[in-house]
């Protein structure tokens, strides 16, 4: 038996690392949909619905951030900031407490409407374009060094701006249906990426601006069908998910859209799963998302008051782990650390399979799963293979809580 485990692990890794069926598809184990002959990544892949929790980081934001409407963590620092009619101050919260540590005032520019903060690796940027009625023609991001904002003795700086307007804007007259609001942006190879607030369709459009250009027109990239109103967005630190926060207001729905498996900045073409978040009467309107690390991130909202009593402003925690894991983890890692748990391969008549393998699937060449029956015997699970056709199958299980995809030869 030794030598066909150790048949199985070379014949594996010379398999996986041999298209043998080049077509877009379903990458994501964790989809309904999986295609496990899809050799890249497009839009097709298909969740159930996923209640998401929300877990408490900190009790509620001071008085001061009750209008919070940003959540940025950079350089180990987070920084927020009050919406429309507030003060231009940028607030430097307590990542443990919440509590304010640093008070820095925008002075050379007014809060119209900041709605979203955003980084690259030496200067923040304030998303001065909150358009509730559609009318704005001052639109703007504001530029601050963060040298000059990290420094302790600064309460006061100034921003340089970077005006705007969207191409396919041609009216401004004042209604509360159109598409041209905006809440959420972030800064990813060399660009900032802005994602609208479509009052009138409840999608989302993807623009890009220079942030190098003092006046300029947006590039619309793509759009998307969020169901809902987008409030803030965030790219993690490799660049390789993104996530948008966003809620609608005629249900009190929460919720955020996970964005992965894209290329490079084609952040809607890869795999798009929503996570519906605890309601509006407990998670407050969403304001503001950011990455913490790989799979955390922080949400916060800002006061809201319902017939049912008040939300304070606050942060909380949301892990995505659950929701990425089997799409991320390396196959090499994984075929390592089934390779003595499955055999034999090439498959004779029967397929023998650890019991700490769990959650089973197999699909044939063309990605129709194929019926399984198992069979326990002792520390041994068996699947009859002798009316399985010839060919070439992708088996999908999960081991010591990681999932992992090996493809089989049956002769």
């Amino acid at each position: 038996m030794k030598k066909l485990r150790t048949f199985f692990q070379v014949s594996i890794i010379g398999l996986m690392s041999t298209p043998l069926f080049a077509q877009p598809g379903c990458q994501d184990p964790a989809a309904a949909n999986y295609n496990p002959n899809a050799t890249s990544t497009n839009s097709s892949c298909n969740y159930a619905t996923t209640q998401a929790p929300l877990a408490n980081r900190i009790a509620s934001f001071p008085d001061t951030c009750k209008e919070a409407s940003s959540l940025l963590y950079t350089d180990g620092r987070m920084f927020t900031n009050n919406d429309s009619g507030n003060k231009p101050i940028l607030f430097q919260l307590d990542t443990l407490t919440g509590a304010v540590i640093k008070y820095t005032t925008i002075s050379n520019f007014n809060n119209e409407d900041w709605e979203d903060l955003a980084a690259d690796s030496s200067n923040v940027y304030i998303g001065e374009f909150g358009n509730n009625n559609g009318e704005r023609t001052n639109l703007k991001v504001l530029r601050v060094k963060k040298s000059a904002l990290y420094n302790p003795d600064s309460t006061s700086i100034k921003a340089i701006s970077i005006k705007f307007n969207y191409p396919d804007q041609t009216s401004f007259v004042s209604s509360n249906t159109h598409n041209f609001d905006c809440e959420a942006f972030f800064y990813h190879k060399g660009l900032l990426h802005l994602f609208s607030k479509n009052r009138g369709n409840l999608k989302t459009k993807h623009y890009t601006l220079n942030p190098n250009l003092a006046i300029q027109t947006a590039v619309l990239k793509d759009s998307l069908n969020t169901n809902g109103l987008i409030t803030s967005a965030s790219i993690r630190s490799d660049g390789k998910v993104v996530c948008l926060l966003g809620y609608n207001s005629s249900n009190g729905t929460v919720f955020s859209w996970l964005l992965f498996g894209f290329d490079s900045t084609d952040y809607f073409k890869g795999n798009r799963r929503r996570l519906e978040l605890p309601n509006a009467l407990t998670t407050g309107q969403a304001e503001g998302i950011g990455f913490r690390d790989e799979y955390r991130l922080w949400v916060s909202n800002e006061k809201l008051v319902t017939p049912f009593g008040t939300v304070s402003a606050k942060m909380k925690q949301l892990n995505v782990k659950p929701y990425l894991q089997s799409f991320f983890t390396d196959n090499q890692e994984l075929v390592k650390a089934s390779s003595h748990s499955i055999w034999p391969n090439p498959i004779l008549n029967q397929l023998q399979i650890e019991n700490g393998i769990s959650n089973i699937r197999f699909w044939d060449a063309a990605g129709k799963e194929k019926e399984i029956t198992l069979q326990h015997n002792n520390e041994i699970q068996t699947i009859s293979t002798v009316n399985w056709s010839s060919g070439l199958y992708l088996m999908q299980g999960m081991k010591n809580g990681k999932y992992f995809s090996v493809k089989l030869i049956k002769e």
